[in-house]
């Protein structure tokens, strides 16, 4: 029967079979399309409702004004 090792040396195993899987998890470039394309989608929604936030506001503007000069 072989002999566990110690805690200290688990540990250290673990360590490297973590740092092992991170490094290729970074190395690895599948699916990043997907994630570059959630990202853009994101900024492209950001930019979307800031414009249009401004607009609305400007808008509202100029027809209060318009408003105000009927009167």
């Amino acid at each position: 029967m072989r002999a566990k090792p110690s805690k200290a040396k688990r540990a250290s195993i673990f360590a490297k079979g973590q740092e092992l899987m991170i490094k290729e998890f970074l190395r690895d470039e599948t699916g990043l399309e997907l994630s570059e394309y959630a990202v853009a989608a994101a900024l492209i929604a950001l930019a979307v409702v800031g414009v249009f936030t401004t607009l609305g506001t400007n808008i509202s503007g100029v027809i209060s004004n318009l408003a105000s000069q009927i009167k």
